[in-house]
């Protein structure tokens, strides 16, 4: 993928659903903006992305899809470590 936040917000947004679109732009805007900020650095390595439901019930919570190599996803963990607002798990990043 391009390193460019618009074509990331492209694959995510749901256009076609004008309640999920309000619900995206209200509630997870800010989760999407610090997936992008997580993984963007690995742009280049990531083929695809794609939003997934949540389990959790948090109308903040947005989960992602990459596909990338499993060292990519493991570099990717590796620098999220730290971060209590953002989680990643078989390749699913989740942010609050």
């Amino acid at each position: 993928m391009e390193r460019y936040k618009p074509g990331y917000l492209g694959r995510v947004i749901p256009a076609d659903d004008t309640t999920k679109l309000t619900d995206f732009v209200q509630n997870k805007y800010d989760a999407f903006s610090r997936i992008y900020d997580t993984v963007k650095d690995e742009s280049e390595n990531i083929s695809d992305i794609k939003t997934i439901e949540n389990s959790d019930g948090d109308a903040s919570t947005l989960s992602v899809k990459l596909s990338a190599d499993t060292a990519v996803v493991e570099k990717i963990s590796e620098k999220i470590k730290d971060d209590g607002s953002i989680k990643i798990a078989d390749g699913v990043i989740t942010a609050k």
